[in-house]
């Protein structure tokens, strides 16, 4: 085998930078549910009210993130990974000195315009420069970032705040992420293959960039890639079934997980678990989502994707359903939910835009999957705020929970139902028939 074919195709050094970013970023997003538990028990803040800044900053964040995909897609990766680190880590640090909950209000959701500018929307926009064929795959290692920083992160944050106070931990958090992020995006990142000379997936190789005219024959074939014939726009999709199927299952289970993983560490606590172990069990369910992504992911190669995201749902369903059965075989449930839940939850994000794309097409999966995103944020916004009002009104979750599990059946019914169908014209038709 000769140097050339073994040498690595440079997009794998994005999808690492990726990966790193997602580590730290969406790690340190885990961590608020081990501060949650702090902040309650020194300044007496009510749940309600503390879970008002994990849904206010998950709206302003949603909204913010197709602003960080058009500046990706405009001036490419580096600037905006290192923008959004920089002040994403100086939100850290003034977390450090809050002392009311308006500052930590204010702080958290000018924190999440920042954090934002690391989430799926603008690291999809960075990847699709640099993979076609196996941006799958590409996405799928970048998103078990996420996962893994979700499993390390919180024990970290608990024990930095045991070994330090939590004020310091904040700041040591805030210095972790900028020296794990910036210096590696400044150092790697580059705008897209041809700013190298190569094609997406490694396609041109040295040889062929060497050749008179290589080059810009590379580039020439980068820039004319063909689409389908047929696809929806916006707009069409957005008068179809599928479309409205497609944004109640994404609702529904962001409400329950965003809801159920904002106040896990409370609940675990309060049914007599150990601190540190219920924030082991907050790292367990984002670690056991590397295995959760993967299985999905391979499964939707090879099967239905509707039947795959069906599936999906049905096990979250019953995830959640064992947490009901809390008063009658104790913290087994919790455990049970943990290890179900934490192999499925992370299904979603590697499914959703594999069935937009199936059923709309690619060529406007963006501004379809930035409308259908927006359901998923009002579903996360809603969640912790109707957990905490729940259990401040009622003084358990059992409520809660019930909730949370016809919302899970719900999304799965609904996403069995979205239509695998590529021309416009004729789901437009059909849409029509069954509204008149």
């Amino acid at each position: 085998m000769t140097a050339e074919k073994r040498k690595i195709y440079y997009g794998w050094y994005i999808v690492a930078v990726c990966f790193l970013a997602m580590f730290f970023l969406s790690g340190i997003g885990y961590t608020f549910a081990v501060y949650f538990k702090v902040f309650i028990e020194e300044f007496k803040w009510s749940r309600t009210a503390l879970s008002g800044v994990v849904s206010a900053s998950l709206v302003v964040g949603g909204l913010a993130a197709p602003f960080w995909g058009n500046w990706t897609d405009r001036a490419g990766g580096r600037a905006v990974m290192i923008t959004a680190a920089f002040f994403a880590g100086l939100s850290l640090l003034l977390r450090a000195g809050i002392s009311t909950l308006w500052q930590l209000y204010v702080i958290s959701i000018a924190g999440s315009v920042f954090f934002a500018g690391v989430s799926l929307i603008p690291l999809s926009a960075i990847i699709s420069h640099w993979f076609q064929k196996k941006r799958g795959a590409a996405m799928g290692l970048t998103l078990i970032g996420g996962s893994t920083g979700g499993f390390l992160m919180p024990p970290l944050a608990e024990y930095l705040i045991e070994l330090t106070g939590w004020r310091i931990s904040y700041l040591i958090l805030a210095v972790i992420l900028w020296g794990g992020v910036i210096p590696v995006a400044a150092l790697i990142l580059r705008r897209s293959p041809s700013a190298i000379g190569l094609l997406p997936d490694g396609k041109g190789s040295e040889s062929e960039r060497m050749k008179p005219g290589g080059l810009e024959e590379i580039i020439s074939q980068e820039k004319t890639v063909k689409l389908p014939a047929e696809e929806f726009t916006l707009q069409q999709a957005m008068r179809t079934v599928t479309f409205w199927m497609i944004a109640a299952a994404f609702f529904f289970p962001m409400m329950s997980g965003v809801g159920l993983i904002t106040h896990l560490v409370v609940v675990l606590t309060d049914a007599g678990i150990d601190t540190r172990l219920a924030s082991v069990c907050l790292g367990l369910v984002a670690i056991l989502g590397i295995a959760g992504r993967v299985t999905f992911g391979f499964a939707a190669d090879r099967f239905p994707v509707r039947k795959v995201f069906t599936a999906c749902y049905i096990l979250e369903t019953i995830s959640v359903c064992m947490l009901l059965a809390l008063p009658l075989i104790g913290t087994k449930a919790f455990f049970a939910y943990v290890l179900v839940y934490g192999l499925t939850g992370g299904g979603g994000l590697v499914l959703a835009p594999l069935i937009i794309g199936e059923c709309f097409g690619l060529k406007s999966l963006g501004a379809i999957f930035g409308v259908l995103a927006i359901s998923g944020v009002a579903g996360g916004a809603i969640g912790p705020l109707l957990a905490g009002f729940i259990f401040d009104t009622t003084g358990g979750y059992y409520l809660a929970f019930v909730i949370f599990a016809t919302g899970e059946a719900i999304a799965a019914f609904a996403i069995s139902r979205a239509k695998i169908m590529r021309s416009p014209s004729i789901e437009t038709a059909i849409v029509a028939g069954v509204l008149d």
